[in-house]
């Protein structure tokens, strides 16, 4: 089981263009992997990479992946992708985050670390500190 959810827009822009970031958690081990993205939409691209890297690494497979109820979870293309593979989805009742609570409270931890990089960063960078943020979590 992998939960997921995507943060933002964020105040400011990331020097590479970013303004979300969307997180992986894997349910088991509570790594996580998170992606700094320019819009929603890329979500999708951003799990069909990171599936295929996690499935190679870890030679095992995706069973099973919560999120809210937000439309980049929702497309065509991502609710194909799952169904060939045999992922169950499951979503959260609209307006009701705490249900997706695993991402959402890895969410708020991950900003507060960012925040917490920020007051010596330029505003540009948070997408450097959360990167930074997620490695120091698994150390």
């Amino acid at each position: 089981m992998v939960h997921s959810d995507v943060c933002g827009p964020t105040p400011h822009q990331s020097l590479g263009g970013a303004s979300y970031f969307v997180n992986f958690i894997d349910d088991s081990t509570r790594k996580v992997w998170a992606y700094p993205i320019r819009t929603k939409d890329r979500v999708f691209l951003v799990f069909f990479d990171w599936f295929a890297m996690v499935e190679n690494q870890s030679s095992r497979k995706m069973k099973c992946l919560p999120t809210d109820n937000g439309g980049e979870f929702k497309s065509e293309e991502f609710v194909r992708f799952c169904q060939e593979r045999g992922i169950r989805r499951e979503y959260t009742t609209p307006y009701n985050p705490e249900q997706n609570g695993i991402a959402e409270r890895m969410n708020q931890t991950i900003l507060e670390c960012v925040m917490l990089q920020h007051s010596v960063l330029s505003d540009g960078f948070w997408a450097e500190a959360l990167l930074t943020t997620v490695h120091i979590i698994h150390m």
